[in-house]
């Protein structure tokens, strides 16, 4: 079965609301087996949403979701156009109005008149209630589509979603996919890596990269629904490129490294200097870390990089607090004082300013040190300031990762 989605709403089209609804629909929808191939947007504008309905009823679909515009507000049309468009009739809900009154007395909150309108339901339809909000939804039936008529806010939609519209879709059926994580590896290569082993599955299971700064997803897809043919995919797959894959689905790099330390009883300790320690961060955003994290050290002066982890002043003065002899001397300084397996130390410049012909704007060193290996590698990232500092420390993570665990 198929669907197409339409959200309506002037803040979508001019990029100051993100459109997460859609998303999540779609998500949904492929629960029950039931695909999204339409998406659409609409101004708050009668005659663009009529439009965009004319046209996604041309399509072959038998479910149309359409989200926003339901508000009690003046730019809330859809409500109306909805009622214009499938020739619906109006009535008004008097129990429905004094439930919306003893909510906002609850509350404490004086009622707006405009709050009247979100009584408004229509016959020839069926209202959905919406336990998160005021505007109820619409269900209509209408040239053997099922069109949904849902508010733009995302929990009330859900809501609506979850506790009315499931028992009207297909009943859920399990696709087995398989998501693969890696980190250190680009698109492009390891697509050419593992380019014969999508060829010799082509027809049977789907192949999708799916790129971020946190590394390359590779999400396998059966196509005969069989999960067998999944992992037969993920060995091969992992003979040839397993060094750069580091977990499953949910797994975060973090996550990974931080169950690896605890297993092994290994403890970590930081010195970051343009990371500001969001290395530290993603570490200890993580139950457990406790067990394996001394603690860190954000060393931005030249000061605490000498006093508190005893880097050589004269290092500094010939190379400079962004080199390669720093780091390793923050990486071994801030393991001895925390007395820890392992150190590691971060030193770069983030910007947008600060870097120079020799040490440009995204220069960052990156050492650790620890258990008999001590190590600096060198990276020009150019990415804007936190994108930066996130890819430094999870580059730190995946360092460790491959030094120790793999």
């Amino acid at each position: 079965m198929k669907s197409a989605i339409l959200t309506i709403g002037n803040e979508l089209l001019a990029g100051f609301t993100v459109d997460t609804n859609s998303s999540w629909l779609s998500q949904n929808l492929n629960q029950h087996c039931i695909k999204t191939i339409k998406k659409s947007s609409a101004s708050d504008n009668a005659k663009d949403i009529s439009l965009e309905l004319n046209s996604l009823f041309q399509i072959d679909v038998k479910f149309l979701f359409i989200t926003g515009g339901l508000g009690p507000t003046s730019d809330d049309i859809t409500r109306n156009t909805i009622k214009q468009y499938f020739n619906l009739e109006e009535e008004f809900d008097n129990e429905y109005f004094e439930l919306l009154k003893s909510k906002f007395r609850e509350r404490g909150i004086k009622m707006p008149s405009s709050i009247k309108s979100q009584a408004i339901t229509f016959k020839n339809c069926e209202m959905l209630d919406n336990p998160k909000g005021t505007a109820k939804g619409l269900y209509i039936f209408h040239k053997d589509v099922k069109v949904f008529v849902l508010p733009g806010v995302p929990s009330e939609m859900r809501a609506i979603f979850e506790d009315q519209i499931v028992d009207k879709l297909p009943p859920k059926k399990e696709v087995p996919y398989l998501t693969l994580r890696s980190f250190g590896i680009s698109e492009s290569s390891l697509e050419q890596k593992i380019y014969s082993i999508i060829e010799n599955w082509n027809g049977k299971v789907n192949f999708a990269f799916l790129p971020s700064y946190k590394g390359i997803d590779l999400r396998l897809n059966d196509i005969n629904s069989s999960s067998k043919n999944l992992n037969k995919v993920k060995d091969e797959i992992l003979q040839v490129v397993g060094k750069y894959f580091y977990g499953e689905s949910n797994d975060t790099l973090e996550s990974v490294v931080l169950a690896k330390l605890v297993k092994e009883n290994i403890t970590l300790s930081t010195a970051e200097s343009c990371t500001g320690g969001r290395l530290s961060f993603y570490i200890t955003a993580n139950s457990g870390s406790s067990k394996i994290f001394k603690g860190g050290i954000i060393a931005y002066s030249n000061e605490i990089k000498e006093n508190l982890l005893g880097v050589n002043k004269n290092v500094i003065v010939k190379n400079g607090s962004v080199s390669q002899d720093v780091a390793l001397q923050m990486a071994k300084g801030v393991k001895d004082k925390f007395d820890s397996d392992i150190g590691v130390g971060i030193t770069g410049i983030s910007g947008p300013s600060g870097g120079t012909n020799k040490k440009p704007v995204g220069l960052v060193y990156i050492s650790i040190n620890g258990l008999g290996i001590s190590k600096v590698k060198k990276y020009i990232l150019k990415l804007d300031r936190k994108m930066h500092q996130e890819v430094a420390s999870y580059i730190a993570l995946n360092m460790i990762r491959k030094s120790y665990f793999v």
